[in-house]
């Protein structure tokens, strides 16, 4: 893997992981938002590398269906590589995290990542009443407090 394809990576975790820390900071801190004004939200980012427009992030925020008879909100991170990039690097990743409305800690979270010869799918569900996080059966981890 290049340094370009690596920065990309990192570019991509660094905004999901400061989305998830902001939403678990706002309900470990017990601030009690109400109301859905937010819902049908979408905020589109450019991803510069040097001065060179390297990508795009889409975030959708929107109702979703029930996860465990819990209501959720349905944020939606759409990453895709500017035509110049993806002549070197295809970047089409989609991520997708299901959040409590109550108390905003999140319920599931899809990775969803095609490349030229493999598609990564991974699914972590969040089991907050036992403090667990999983990838299906076979790999289980425990929910900092």
């Amino acid at each position: 893997m290049s340094n370009k394809e690596k920065t990309m990576k990192n570019f991509t975790y660094l905004a999901i992981f400061l989305l998830v820390t902001n939403v678990n900071f706002k309900a470990q801190a017990g601030e009690n938002i109400t109301g859905s004004s937010f819902l049908g939200e979408q905020l589109n980012y450019k991803m510069e590398y040097l001065n060179v427009n390297v990508a795009t992030l889409e975030f959708t925020i929107s109702d979703s269906t029930q996860i465990r008879d819990i209501n959720t909100y349905h944020l939606t991170v759409h990453t895709k590589a500017t035509k110049a990039i993806k002549l070197l690097f295809n970047l089409d990743n989609t991520y997708h995290s299901y959040f409590d409305t109550q108390n905003y800690l999140p319920l599931k979270s899809i990775k969803k990542i095609p490349q030229r010869n493999i598609n990564h799918n991974f699914v972590i569900d969040f089991d907050h009443q036992k403090n667990r996080a999983s990838i299906g059966d076979s790999i289980s981890w425990a929910i900092p407090d």
